[in-house]
């Protein structure tokens, strides 16, 4: 399990240097859409450093290519995938650029929070604090929109790559559950949607 903070930009290390980009989105593919895949080279030389950075559309996705993809061995090496560092993202989030609903832009780009992560986590018989809970405890509800959004896409253009995907990635199809409780979408008795306040035990 990776000991850095959840984002929706992974590193990619120990890249073989015969290794072309489509590989490495083919590869990467396998857990979701890959928005935007870039290599690092070396200035002078133009030569590959044998490692890059891959975004995705959401962080659930580039936690399925953490926990899916780390230690896969690609043209006889072991890759090495983990969130990316705060200062090396790349894409909307790490340059600071602003993105329409994003986090700290009014309640859509409020955190969803711990509290009502775990609730829609135990709501299916999960545990408090699981994996998937702690991913979208980070998450803005905007967030979890596009996540959802994004799903609803895939499946109406290719149904049988989405059936797929989730059949390949149990977490994935939990977590697109978890966030339709949290954001109201399914009712579940005892629940109360994010940003919510608490209900008091009568």
């Amino acid at each position: 399990m990776s000991n850095r903070t959840p984002c929706s930009t992974v590193f990619v290390g120990n890249i073989f240097y015969e290794v072309t980009e489509d590989m490495l989105v083919k590869l990467l593919s396998e857990v979701g859409p890959v928005k935007s895949l870039r290599l690092v080279c070396d200035r002078e030389t133009g030569k590959p450093k044998g490692f890059g950075f891959c975004e995705f559309f959401d962080v659930m996705t580039a936690d399925s290519a953490v926990r899916n993809l780390n230690g896969r061995e690609l043209s006889g090496r072991t890759l090495r995938i983990d969130f990316a560092d705060e200062g090396t993202k790349g894409g909307a989030e790490g340059s600071g650029s602003a993105r329409p609903g994003g986090r700290g832009q009014g309640q859509a780009g409020q955190v969803v929070g711990m509290e009502a992560a775990t609730a829609a986590a135990v709501a299916i018989g999960g545990q408090p604090g699981d994996e998937v809970a702690s991913v979208l405890g980070n998450m803005s509800k905007q967030e979890l929109w596009d996540v959802l959004e994004q799903t609803k896409a895939l499946v109406q253009q290719n149904p049988k790559q989405a059936r797929s995907l989730l059949i390949a990635n149990p977490a994935l199809t939990k977590a697109i559950f978890q966030a339709q409780i949290i954001l109201g979408i399914i009712k579940t008795q005892g629940i109360a949607p994010a940003g919510a306040p608490p209900r008091t035990p009568p």
